[in-house]
């Protein structure tokens, strides 16, 4: 009895084998990938601003003190170029002790304090861009970075650019199937690319005219690009 039980399991283990073996893979679909790109050039509108304090004392008091006498006087000036005070930030702050090597023995010594104030600005009107500049170095900034332009629109132009690269796309990808000879059908899949965050305008771009009488009307901002990019395969029989 228990020689008829494993002849009947070896027949069903090569039953299930030979059903396996007899099975054919299921085919990959035909497909053509390509990837679409649209960008879009536009006059920004905006601009952030970040703008650095940094002063040394004996006390971190007296170094806190300068400091925040420059913050006062950069308030000033944004209430004087009606720069909305939600849009100016003067939170950061950086205390750190400055120190000196001394000879043999080598020994550090104390010299102060150094504290730094950080200052964000965001200019909605940048005719005021030259002015808040030349005014903050004025006041007492000692550190400026370049400006980071930006649309107040740019979600609806990411969009109106994401949706001319999937046309760019699909265009490609008609090209290719009537060139292959094959009937394109629908996507089978499609991924987007970031756009990319704003960034410091190149200082090439962001220049200040010398022959300018008035120096703060001189700054060129340039256009910033706008781009996206979708990565589609679709369908071909």
């Amino acid at each position: 009895m228990a020689r008829s039980w494993f002849k009947g399991l070896l027949v069903c283990s090569l039953l299930t084998g030979c059903g396996q073996s007899a099975a054919e893979p299921a085919s990959e679909p035909n497909t053509i990938t390509v990837t679409g790109e649209a960008t879009v050039q536009v006059a920004p509108d905006k601009a952030t601003l970040q703008m650095g304090v940094e002063h040394q004392a004996d006390t971190v008091a007296a170094a806190q003190k300068q400091a925040d006498q420059v913050v006062a006087r950069i308030l000033k000036l944004t209430d004087r170029l009606d720069v909305d005070r939600d849009h100016v930030k003067t939170t950061g702050l950086n205390i750190r002790p400055e120190y000196t090597w001394l000879g043999e023995p080598r020994r550090r010594e104390l010299q102060g304090y150094v504290v730094i104030r950080q200052i964000t600005v965001q200019v909605d009107d940048l005719s005021r861009l030259g002015d808040l500049m030349a005014g903050a170095v004025e006041a007492g900034v000692n550190q400026v970075q370049p400006p980071v332009f930006d649309h107040s629109e740019r979600q609806k132009l990411e969009r109106e650019v994401l949706a001319s690269a999937a046309k760019d796309a699909e265009a490609q990808a008609k090209v290719l199937a009537d060139a292959l000879g094959v009937t394109l059908s629908g996507p089978r899949s499609v991924t987007t690319g970031s756009s990319p965050s704003p960034q410091p305008m190149p200082q090439m771009v962001m220049r200040m005219s010398a022959e300018s009488a008035d120096a703060a009307a001189g700054y060129e901002t340039g256009r910033i690009a706008i781009r996206a990019t979708v990565n589609a395969q679709f369908l071909v029989d």
